[in-house]
């Protein structure tokens, strides 16, 4: 039976799923990252787990998501692997010649899975992924915007307030230092509560504390400003939220939703917002999706 590979490489495990050309799930297997030595056990060890699961024979393609900014199929730097300069493609040709490979980074490709892996597909949908930090990724016309350099989809560093807090890359007031679980955090002390992780926040505001309430609205805010911006450039059917800040559901989607209708341009009020459904599975459907659009053209 012909089949597709979907693999998403993270830093702690590698999520591998076998997929009918369709869609439809197969089975799905786990193996640990191996980052000893520059990651260099961690192709070898993938080779062996699809020796082992599948019939490679009736494999019509693989494709990868990686925790990394991606050129073709070179990986140009996964810290979490200790990859530098890596075309994985190049790599998987030596090892089965005959299975075309696609490469792309991680959130790119969760992103591509959130759009098109559901019952009513959405073919352009900006991602959000709301977590430790903030990301993301950008699908039009069923394809990633990748952007000349990859950086495409970096949502987490549009600069929102530019007195801000410092953010990890070096700038001030990225959507990442307020609309991350560590920015909620940040904003519930700044408004004087000593509450100590986001879902704590989420929890206090929705029973009424003002403080978390104040927090909230302060990322509500930042969010649907992010949002208006991106809109506006991009024109999606949906915006998608993912991570474990978007668990707090209906409560963060509304407030969001809410407050992006009321500064939306006229042509992007009618935006959809979804809650993400694929969870850490994302990456893994995402890269079937993105094998799928090479194989399938």
């Amino acid at each position: 039976m012909a089949s597709l590979i979907g693999i998403d490489i993270g830093g702690t495990t590698i999520k591998m799923g076998q997929f009918k050309l369709t869609g439809a799930l197969i089975k799905k297997w786990e193996i640990p990252t191996q980052t000893a030595f520059d990651g260099m056990f961690i192709l070898n060890d993938i080779e062996a787990s699809l020796s082992l699961e599948v019939n490679l024979l009736d494999v019509k393609g693989i494709g990868f998501g990686v925790p990394g900014p991606v050129n073709g199929s070179v990986v140009l730097e996964a810290v979490n692997l200790g990859w530098k300069h890596l075309d994985v493609a190049e790599v998987f040709k030596q090892k089965f010649p005959h299975i075309p490979v696609t490469v792309d980074n991680d959130a790119n490709v969760a992103a591509l899975g959130e759009a098109l892996s559901r019952e009513d597909a959405y073919p352009s949908m900006v991602f959000f992924t709301l977590g430790t930090g903030v990301g993301g990724g950008i699908v039009v016309d069923g394809k990633i915007v990748e952007g000349s350099h990859g950086a495409a989809g970096e949502l987490g560093h549009m600069i929102i307030d530019l007195n801000g807090a410092l953010c990890n890359c070096g700038q001030k007031g990225c959507l990442e230092t307020i609309a991350s679980a560590t920015g909620v955090v940040r904003l519930a002390k700044k408004h004087g509560s000593d509450l100590t992780d986001a879902k704590a926040v989420f929890d206090a505001a929705k029973a009424g504390d003002l403080k978390a309430l104040s927090a909230i609205d302060e990322m509500t805010d930042a969010l649907a400003l992010a949002m208006q911006h991106v809109a506006v450039t991009v024109d999606p059917d949906a915006f998608v939220i993912g991570g474990g800040v978007s668990k707090a559901g209906a409560f963060l989607i509304d407030k969001v939703k809410e407050k992006y209708q009321k500064m939306a341009f006229s042509d992007t009020k009618h935006v959809a917002f979804e809650q993400a459904l694929l969870g850490h599975n994302a990456g893994m459907y995402g890269a079937f999706q993105a094998i799928k659009q090479k194989v399938m053209i």
